[in-house]
């Protein structure tokens, strides 16, 4: 089945930190640049090359080394470095190798049984806020996202020397044992309101979740339980278009007071807004004053492909797909 290929936006922050915490002592050691980061990574792979090979060099396996992931190369960018990895996967769906030649990216394992995903990462190193974007990662099918910290984790402990890793405690001058500590967390871009006016939001969810009473679970081994109501929006662009976020907050209030009847408990309420890429639907949280915005991402559409992204998958050797880097760094 032909995809687009999506690009999640995040912000990462690298610090040095004590590997054991210990009460009232100094737990970070300083937080490590992005520049400082990429700049180690070019120079152990110019100087290790040979490690490389065609292939690329493994830094990190997971689920008992079914999947695991190749570093191919990197190359400096305007305010950052570009790097290639692919994504090894010995447990993906027979039926998804089938159809490899349908997502561009995807190639068999050379050797292997399973698939090999080409994996696009750039990292930005001029400084930026928390709130703001300084990774671009690739969505890849099978790889999570807590994948990607693990990874950046390797990283660190393959690039840097390991007297880095030693700090001094302030207190007692002991030489203190470090880790690199990785938040990779998600950023935002056009919030709630913006896409209800824009005519995205397709039904609210009421959702309340409760205890099961012990009357009904005479074995006490049910915890939980889940009660979903879901309201589908009608076409008023007029009104929607229109909302500010003290008038939605009040729509919103209103719609849960009139099913009140419905629940024992307040219930949460979701927005399930519509993914105009590929029509699907995403489930958003509504909070009072519509902080929550819509994760920063970009796609490379199936249709909008060129000619050399069509052909780059010939060769067996993992090539970085120009186009695919070209979105990113565009869209930051």
């Amino acid at each position: 089945m032909a995809v687009n290929i999506r690009f999640d936006y995040y912000h990462l922050r690298a610090d040095k930190a004590r590997v054991r915490r210990k009460e009232d002592a100094q737990y970070f050691f300083g937080e490590i640049s992005t520049l400082d980061f990429c700049k180690k990574l070019e120079s152990y792979f110019n100087s290790n090359k040979i490690k490389f090979g065609t292939n690329g060099k493994v830094i990190k396996e997971f689920n008992s080394g079914k999947k695991w992931i190749k570093w191919v190369s990197i190359d400096k960018i305007k305010d950052g470095y570009k790097l290639l990895f692919t994504f090894n996967d010995l447990e993906v769906d027979p039926r998804i190798l089938e159809n490899a030649k349908d997502n561009v990216l995807t190639q068999k394992i050379p050797k292997e049984h399973g698939l090999r995903t080409l994996l696009h990462v750039i990292i930005l190193t001029k400084p930026v806020s928390k709130t703001e974007a300084n990774l671009c990662v690739q969505l890849v099918p099978g790889m999570s996202q807590r994948f990607i910290p693990a990874l950046i984790t390797e990283l660190f402990f393959l690039t840097y020397d390991s007297k880095f890793w030693v700090a001094t405690d302030p207190m007692t001058q002991d030489e203190i044992k470090c880790k690199p500590q990785v938040a990779v967390t998600s950023v935002t871009t056009s919030s709630i309101i913006e896409a209800v006016k824009q005519g995205l939001l397709q039904s609210i969810v009421l959702v309340e979740q409760t205890k099961v009473t012990q009357s009904f679970d005479q074995n006490s081994v049910l915890k939980d339980q889940t009660k979903s109501l879901g309201i589908t929006i009608g076409d008023n662009h007029s009104f929607l278009s229109k909302l500010t976020p003290d008038t939605l907050k009040a729509w919103l209030d209103k719609t849960k007071k009139n099913y009140k009847g419905e629940f024992k408990a307040e219930p949460k309420t979701f927005l399930m807004i519509k993914n105009s890429h590929n029509n699907g639907e995403t489930k958003y949280e509504y909070v009072d004053d519509v902080t929550l915005g819509l994760t920063k991402r970009a796609y490379l559409n199936w249709e909008d492909r060129d000619i050399n992204t069509i052909n780059g998958l010939e060769s067996e050797e993992p090539k970085p797909i120009v186009q695919c880097f070209a979105i990113m760094q565009a869209n930051f």
